[in-house]
């Protein structure tokens, strides 16, 4: 379960700071990112607003010297390095990919369920496995979580549709299937000499550490002893897929009399063949990406073409960019190049460098934050205002629990367990120590924010004001129009569209209320003038893909 703790998302779930973001294996390029849309999805799930005041405290009346203590060299003129993808060549095609494949035919120009010979091309939307690894400086592979889908079956991928990492889908563009082997997904039989196998364990270590493991990749034509202890192999060989081994021990450097390793509810999940010749793309996660220690890292996916449905997809030619853009000659004119699509070109390059400094500006604010955290002292925190965060998220995880219960039953061990579970704790931290200690994280960031804004006075207000927080209200508006089934050819009438757009908008006011779209106006104004005030310097891996 996701921590209450990311509903703060810096006062800015809709902001246009946020139209870059994080993700795992897949990425949608919505309009309004990832990261943004998140924390939207976690303030919808916790029903929890952001208010200016919590309980009797009041961060824009109260004296906040008396709780929180900061220099103004800590956060004035800041030089901040930040790692980012620049505009490539590549990333202007890929965008054009994209656009040809939003104009693809409606109907499939042909089934390729049992294809085997057909060149990949824009518009093609095919069913594949893939499997993502890193390789180190010696050339030992090592695969990486979260980016294979061997157990949960195949993905549907649009080439075109940016539904995956940047260089993913462009990397697939002109291969044929039948040059690569056929992955083959087998749930029966025993673990063999040659085999490749996927499993599930719990292994516990001589220094008392334990490891959750799921579909670990074990290929019993290699030493495995060597990595996970002697007579691993022995207690494994011969025995039945899906078959549970509940304990089993291996020792780690015999010749030494090394401690045991233990390992229980062994899983023999599934094993594979045809691994043995994939098409391999190599790529870079994105500079958001959610794991922040693989950003920018180079990474390689092994993918098996399992069958493809084919779409007719437009050239981008002059055609193209008049009738399908909607770009005239009038409207390139100020771009450079010789021809139409040249011009085109070198505007959707323009597109792509605004959306990279979008993309620095967001970056620089988490490194600014990151140095407010590091930098603030905290002689005491307001008791009343932490007291009402805590309720706040008491009362929601009440509210998720009767949902729970009502929808399943009770849970085995009741609240205690089930908000263990929701808020994915271990060790002996209590669920009421966790909320605790969020609600303290949030109380701090919010005493740090209203600190600067104030002695700064930068709370906008008049036009200023009205300004910001319009924007803001349109934000949301905006993000919850892409985010849903708002398509305006859906109604009978514009006037229809029109007077839906105004209930949800309603709503959305309802929801939130004044205070939320107040502090968005508040954070938006004092992140430009602190950001405006910094120096950022951009950096980039060698190799630039």
């Amino acid at each position: 379960m996701r921590s209450p703790r990311d509903r703060v998302c810096r006062f800015l779930p809709f902001g246009k700071r946020r139209k870059q973001g994080g993700n795992r294996m897949k990425t949608k390029g919505k309009k309004k990112g990832f990261a943004r849309g998140l924390c939207l999805l976690l303030l919808l799930s916790l029903t929890l607003g952001v208010l200016t005041s919590c309980g009797n405290f009041s961060y824009t009346e109260s004296n906040l010297s008396d709780y929180v203590k900061i220099s103004r060299e800590d956060y004035m003129g800041l030089t901040v390095t930040v790692s980012i993808d620049p505009v490539s060549d590549l990333k202007v095609e890929e965008r054009i990919l994209q656009l040809r494949y939003q104009n693809r035919s409606d109907t499939a120009e042909r089934d390729g369920a049992s294809l085997r010979n057909q060149t990949v091309t824009a518009g093609d939307v095919l069913s594949i496995y893939y499997q993502g690894y890193s390789v180190d400086e010696d050339g030992k592979k090592t695969y990486l979580e979260n980016t294979c889908n061997f157990s949960s079956g195949l993905a549907e991928l649009g080439i075109g549709s940016g539904s995956f990492i940047s260089g993913f889908e462009y990397g697939l563009l002109g291969l044929n299937p039948k040059d690569y082997s056929v992955l083959k997904i087998i749930k029966t039989g025993t673990i063999e000499e040659d085999t490749i196998l996927y499993a599930d364990y719990v292994a516990y270590y001589p220094d008392g550490s334990v490891k959750n493991v799921t579909d670990a990749r074990l290929d019993f034509s290699e030493d495995l002893d060597a990595v996970y202890g002697e007579g691993f192999r022995e207690a494994l060989l011969g025995k039945p897929i899906g078959t549970v081994i509940k304990q089993f021990t291996t020792v780690l450097e015999p010749e030494q009399s090394a401690a045991d390793i233990y390992y229980s509810d062994f899983t023999p999940n599934f094993r594979t063949t045809g691994e043995e010749n994939p098409i391999v793309v190599k790529t870079r996660f994105p500079y958001n990406y959610q794991t922040e220690s693989m950003r920018l890292k180079t990474v390689y996916f092994n993918v098996w073409i399992d069958s493809a449905v084919l779409y007719d997809a437009p050239e981008f030619d002059d055609a193209f960019v008049t009738d399908k853009l909607g770009m005239s000659e009038e409207d390139l004119a100020a771009f450079d190049g010789d021809t139409l699509t040249d011009r085109a070109r070198a505007s959707i390059r323009k597109t792509l460098e605004d959306e990279y400094e979008a993309g620095k500006r967001t970056l620089a604010e988490e490194e600014l934050w990151k140095v407010l955290k590091a930098k603030a002292e905290f002689p005491k925190l307001p008791k009343s205002a932490v007291e009402a965060i805590e309720q706040e998220y008491l009362d929601d995880l009440n509210q998720k629990y009767a949902t729970y219960t009502e929808n399943y039953g009770s849970s085995i061990g009741g609240l205690e367990a089930f908000a263990t579970e929701y808020y994915g704790l271990s060790g002996s931290t209590t669920y009421k120590e966790y909320i605790h200690s969020q609600a303290e994280d949030v109380v701090k960031e919010k005493l740090i924010f209203y600190d600067i804004l104030r002695r700064e006075e930068k709370l906008p207000t008049g036009e200023e004001f009205d300004k910001l927080y319009n924007q803001a209200v349109e934000d949301a508006l905006d993000y919850y129009l892409t985010q849903s089934s708002y398509n305006k050819d859906s109604f009978e009438s514009e006037e229809k569209y029109n007077e839906a757009v105004a209930a949800l908008k309603q709503n959305i006011l309802s929801y939130y209320g004044e205070d939320y779209f107040k502090e968005q106006a508040y954070y938006e104004a004092l992140l430009d003038y602190l950001i405006d005030n910094m120096t950022i310097k951009t950096t980039y891996p060698d190799g630039a893909l």
